[in-house]
Formats: C-alpha cells, structure tokens, sequence
C-alpha cells in the first residue's frame, strides 16, 4: 500500500498572503488540493493525516474515541469541509498518533511529527512506499530524508512538489 502523510495548512491550503488577494488564495487551494487528488488517484495512495488539524477532531471527539475507532465519522465533517470549499477528495485511512501533548504544547521543532509517522508506520506493516507532504522541515527531522516533499507554505503543494511526490511513490526501489 502506498501512503500519503499529508499535512493540511501550507500543503493543501497555502497560508493566505492578504486580504484583498483573497480569491486567488482560494484559487491556489482548489488547485493544490487538486494536485493531491491527482496523486492520490495516479499512484493508487491512501492519505493519513499528519496535520495538526488532527488535534480539532481529537479535542472535539476526545482521545478514547479516537483509540475505539470514532474518529473515522468526525473526519468526515472535516473533509466534507476541505471538498466543498477546495475540492479535496481523497481517501483518509487515519491519522498519526499525538506525541506531542495536542496544540497547547506545539513544541514541534525537535521532529516530533516525524516520530509519530514512524510509530504510525511501525504499527503498518503493509505499507510498501510513502511520501509525506510537509511545509515544516524540522517538524519531521532528520529520519526521511528520501521520502519527504517540502512545500512551500504560500505556494502550497505545486505542480514540482506534485512530480517529487510521484517519483516518490512509484521508485522500483522504494525506502522505507
């Protein structure tokens, strides 16, 4: 199987520059959220969210929810969200686990992101390739060098991160 650890803001949704750039901000959205679409269907990829958006749906349903298997149903008011405003249409399978203690302690610098995606792949044996799309480098450390695609937070997931990603994700050799 091949995975997608996707981070939201500055991947799929560019940070906004200024208000009266508004509709082209959105316009930059639809299209990143678009390319992530197209990877997701071009190379058969599941999505697993590595955002810290996760942290709304933790709050919201509480954490022995999210272990019981909840969270799937409150993801979908979040993706209904991200589709009816941006056209992101993909197929979540989950979200990384918190190590971090939740937003309050967003001390994520030290590469916790990064853990967490190992402990979620750990726990995924089945997985046979993965890209993570991040706009935050020291969020996921040093541990994937191979298989990480920086964007750019105003520019979002552009059409070069889009070739990375699917060279990525189709290699003959994959790293894991």
């Amino acid at each position: 199987m091949r995975v997608v650890f996707l981070d939201i803001d500055g991947v799929a949704l560019p940070l906004l520059r200024r208000d009266f750039e508004k509709q082209r901000d959105v316009d930059l959205r639809t299209e990143c959220c678009a390319r992530i679409n197209r990877l997701c269907q071009e190379t058969d990829a599941k999505v697993v969210i590595s955002s810290s958006w996760r942290y709304e749906v933790l709050d919201e349903i509480g954490k022995d929810n999210f272990r019981t298997g909840h969270l799937h149903s409150k993801w979908l008011g979040i993706a209904a969200y991200l589709k009816q405003q941006f056209g992101l249409d993909v197929p979540v399978i989950g979200f990384t686990p918190d190590i971090s203690g939740g937003p309050t302690d967003f001390d994520m610098a030290d590469g916790n992101r990064g853990r967490e995606i190992h402990l979620w792949l750990a726990e995924h044996p089945e997985v046979t390739t993965f890209v993570i799309l991040d706009d935050m480098p020291g969020w996921i450390g040093p541990r994937f060098p191979d298989n990480f695609v920086r964007a750019v937070p105003i520019e979002g997931f552009t059409e070069d991160d889009f070739q990375k990603a699917v060279a990525i994700l189709t290699a003959p050799d994959p790293v894991l």
